[in-house]
């Protein structure tokens, strides 16, 4: 309960950043997209377990639909696959030896 409610706050506040501000202070140049770099660290890095990345990744893509004014579900399907690819090469092809579960 509470790692979802730390993501949940985390991609609201990327989002929120994401769609107010960074079109504000950098008018002329491409916007980083937060939520997608969140969703990759989250895949990559293996913070959580695969429900919470895909969890990430729903509610980060609804929540960049909602806001940013995009077809709804073109995010949510973008990160979803993207989670998912993530979880099947390094849960299947990919060994790192300084990290293991616990």
């Amino acid at each position: 309960m509470k790692k979802i409610l730390v993501v949940g706050i985390l991609l609201c506040l990327f989002v929120a950043f994401q769609t107010s501000f960074l079109p504000l202070l950098f008018p002329k140049v491409g916007i980083v997209n937060l939520v997608m770099i969140a969703v990759l660290l989250m895949s990559i890095l293996k913070i959580s377990d695969f429900q919470m990345k895909i969890f990430g990744a729903f509610l980060g893509g609804f929540l960049l639909d909602v806001f940013s004014g995009t077809p709804l579900g073109f995010w949510v399907l973008i990160l979803a696959g993207i989670s998912l690819l993530l979880h099947v090469v390094f849960h299947y092809y990919v060994r790192f030896p300084f990290i293991q579960k616990s």
